[in-house]
This record gives C-alpha cells, structure tokens and sequence, in this order.
C-alpha cells in the first residue's frame, strides 16, 4: 500500500483530505448562513474581502493597491467594486492630481457590514474550536501551518 492509501500512523490521506474538505465546507455554510440572516447587504465573498481589505487600511485604497494586496486583476477589483457601490458599500472617486487613479472609500454601510462580518466570524470560530485545548489548538495549528506550507508554490515553479 502507497502512502496515499494509509498515512503514517494508519489513517488514509483521502480521510484526513475529505475530513479537512468536509469541515471547511460546513464552516463556509455556518459563515454564509449567519452573514445571510445578519447582513442587510446580500455581498459575494470576494466583495466582503474587498471591503475587509479597505477597513484594514482606514478605509481608502486605490484599486490597483486593492488589486494587488488581494492577488486578483484589476479588472476583477473594478467589477466588483462597481458592484459594491450600487450597493452602497462603497464609494468611487477619482483622484484629483492624477484621473487615471480611482480611489475606493468604505461607506458606514460598508463598515458595518465588516463589523457584521467579523462578528459572524468569530461566533462561528468559537463554535468550532472553543472544544479544544490550548494544547490542541496549538498542535492543529502546527499542523496546518505545514500543510499550509506545502499548498505554496514552488521556488522553481512546479506543483
């Protein structure tokens, strides 16, 4: 039997790996439903990480600063940042010295929205790992943190 089939001590990687897969999906369901029930703006994921990013940075940022602090396009930020203003999360406004740069500015909708989230969030972290020791958690996050380490790209660029 390869390692792929038994891990070290005994424990197949297809079940940590569908273990691991399981419990991110049921935490994402868990966020998703609470920022549902909570939120009065319906936001996709990658505009509330937009709006997280800008409340990080007191609120204001150019989109390419967006666009390369999240590691997306520029256009990708821009349409959702168009998005997000027709929802009033967020405003647009050009700089005054140099037209080419827009600039996005968090609405206090927007920053409720990330207080809402982060709120969300945090119920949702104690509700699965407040069970655990520090001992525990400490170890899970060794863990993860090597298998974190492994997810990362290659120096040479190879899988």
């Amino acid at each position: 039997m390869g390692d792929d089939e038994i891990g070290h001590a005994g424990v197949s990687l297809d079940a940590i790996f569908e273990l691991t897969e399981s419990l991110s999906g049921r935490m994402m369901q868990d966020l998703h439903r609470g920022l549902l029930q909570r939120l009065p703006l319906k936001t996709t994921p990658q505009q509330m990480t937009i709006a997280i990013i800008l409340c990080r940075r007191s609120g204001r940022m150019t989109v390419t600063d967006v666009a390369r602090e999240f590691g997306v396009s520029l256009s990708a930020v821009t349409a959702s940042a168009d998005r997000m203003s027709r929802i009033g999360i967020l405003r647009r406004s050009r700089d005054e010295a140099d037209r080419r740069v827009v600039w996005l500015d968090l609405t206090p909708a927007g920053r409720e929205a990330v207080d809402i989230f982060l709120e969300v969030k945090d119920r949702v972290r104690h509700r699965y790992f407040d069970l655990l020791s520090e001992q525990d958690r400490s170890d899970l996050f060794r863990i993860m943190s090597k298998v974190k380490a492994a997810a990362e790209p290659a120096p040479d660029g190879d899988a």
